[in-house]
């Protein structure tokens, strides 16, 4: 028996997305200065699932998620899957040395994907992520000698996207794969100077970078699994990607202007300007290891079904590597430890519904890429809980899941100018449902 029409049930996910669609037009977005270095604030490359467990995803994978930090996961693919996942955080932004507080909110698509499985223990995806985000708007007045001000304006926005295919093959416990696909974005960074006086009317100045980058990617990871005594499970793993170029092309312009409450800022007098300058942008070297710890029973047609899985991982970054136009950034390697697992009480029950639902926890900790005034840690306790379209039975092949994630946790501390504390919220719904079986009738 469903527990809810399946039909009211798309609904009510359909009108989730539309209102969280129709908070993203408002005016409420991200403003954090830290997206001014690198290529912009990292967002997570992290399913809805493995966000809740504190993001371990190396050693992760399941029948009703696509993981695609780990491409070797995508050999236990075993019915078409759709999986999509949009994400609503806020920001609080502290200045210590003038005890300020900002608080900015955004809205966001976090991936889009779908999972194919060509045959037993080969699988294949298609996918759209973001990568980086660059979205800031910060104004700072400082006194000139004598009776003027200077008001400086930094603004920003961009940031880089994957849209990639993958494939994933398993021989005996031994799982293999590898994305490819094609890395695209933007970078425009603005800096206005305005002087004020009362009496005299000096002209504005704009300095402004527009840069776009582009190249084709890969990423590769590997897994294996073993069994051990008492149906426990024991997966390790291992991914990440080499140093790689984005090919770009820069548009330089340095001007003075003068600003209209009509008609915005006006150009007056172009003093340098230079179109289609080429270079590159060198994304570093990544990689990630851990292991998971899962129990496991047996549905009646001796289908494996977790219970609980426990795992952890680390991962790392040569960001010291990063450059862009041969030009170094203030960032540093970092690092990160995860730590989180999740719990479904009884998988294969037909009445209680509370114990069908997956409930997850994790943390993490690690040192951010970021190093502008010293090393900067960042944190955060993650949950979440997935819930079934319709309980568990043997003859449907309904496998479809609301998942959720939530974030809280801080990055800087008191030895930073300026820290961050955030709070995230992901929603993804995982389609592998009963319109995806080809059936046949003798």
């Amino acid at each position: 028996m469903q527990l809810m029409n399946i039909t009211s049930i798309k609904k009510y996910t359909l009108g989730i997305l539309c209102t969280l669609a129709s908070m993203a037009n408002g005016d409420a977005q991200e403003n954090s200065p830290y997206s001014h270095y690198g290529l912009g604030n990292l967002i997570s490359n992290q399913n809805t699932v493995n966000k809740a467990m504190g993001g371990i995803s190396t050693a992760y994978y399941d029948y009703q998620s696509i993981n695609f930090t780990n491409p070797a996961s995508y050999s236990n693919l075993n019915i078409v899957t759709y999986d999509m996942g949009v994400e609503i955080n806020s920001r609080t932004i502290s200045n210590l040395s003038k005890k300020e507080h900002y608080t900015a909110n955004n809205f966001m698509p976090a991936y889009l994907q779908l999972g194919v499985p060509l045959r037993k223990n080969w699988g294949m995806v298609f996918g759209l992520k973001p990568v980086t985000n660059i979205q800031y708007n910060i104004s700072t007045s400082t006194r000139l000698p004598g009776s003027d001000s200077l008001q400086t304006i930094y603004e920003g926005n961009g940031g880089l996207n994957e849209a990639y295919m993958g494939m994933g093959y398993k021989i005996k416990g031994f799982s293999f794969g590898e994305n490819w696909g094609y890395a695209f974005g933007n970078s425009n960074i603005n800096t206005k100077r305005i002087i004020i006086n009362d009496t005299v009317a000096y002209q504005s100045a704009r300095y402004a970078d527009e840069t776009f980058f582009s190249n084709f990617f890969y990423n590769i990871g590997i897994q294996y699994e073993h069994a051990l005594k008492n149906n426990l499970l024991l997966c390790v793993g291992a991914s990440g990607s080499g140093e790689q170029k984005l090919h770009a092309t820069r548009n330089i312009i340095r001007e003075s202007f003068q600003h209209s409450s009509v008609y915005g800022d006006i150009p007056i007098d172009t003093i340098y300007i230079k179109n289609a300058e080429l270079g590159n942008v060198v994304n570093p070297l990544t990689y990630n290891i851990g292991f998971m710890l899962a129990k496991l029973t047996q549905d009646r047609n001796n289908n494996r079904v977790p219970q609980w899985k426990l795992g952890m991982e680390y991962s790392s970054t040569q960001w010291s590597r990063y450059r862009f136009y041969d030009t170094k950034d203030p960032v540093n390697d970092s690092w990160m430890w995860r730590v989180g697992g999740e719990l479904i009480p009884n998988a294969l029950s037909t009445k209680s519904y509370w114990g069908s639902i997956s409930y997850r926890a994790g943390f993490y900790y690690g040192k951010d890429y970021i190093n502008t005034s010293g090393p900067m840690k960042t944190y955060a306790f993650t949950a979440g809980l997935s819930f079934p379209i319709r309980r568990w039975n043997s003859y449907s092949y309904q496998f479809t899941q609301l998942n959720t994630a939530f974030e809280i946790g801080k990055r800087g501390n008191n030895e930073n100018i300026i820290s961050e504390n955030f709070f995230k919220f992901t929603l993804g719904i995982c389609l592998s449902d009963i319109w995806f079986k080809r059936y046949k009738y003798n």
